[in-house]
């Protein structure tokens, strides 16, 4: 798990910097889930309870909007 939290720690220093006193905070309050094949972290008309983030492999997001059109063609791999 130590290794998936510096991956993390790395991805998002890339961004911003981030004290190492707020990060410690940060980790203290997180967990990591698997999400199976075909299982959903959020679904329609549902208020999300957590944030995500995706370490490695391929999550796949899409919504279909209320005039009907559908978003479908992103990917998240990260490594």
């Amino acid at each position: 798990m130590e290794q998936a939290w510096h991956t993390l720690y790395k991805q998002l220093q890339s961004i911003t910097s981030i004290p190492l006193e707020e990060w410690n905070i940060f980790k203290a309050l997180g967990s990591f889930q698997r999400i199976e094949k075909t299982k959903h972290f959020v679904i329609a008309s549902e208020t999300p309870e957590s944030i995500g983030f995706c370490l490695n492999g391929l999550f796949r997001f899409y919504y279909t909007t209320k005039l009907e059109s559908t978003f479908s063609q992103r990917h998240c791999a990260i490594s």
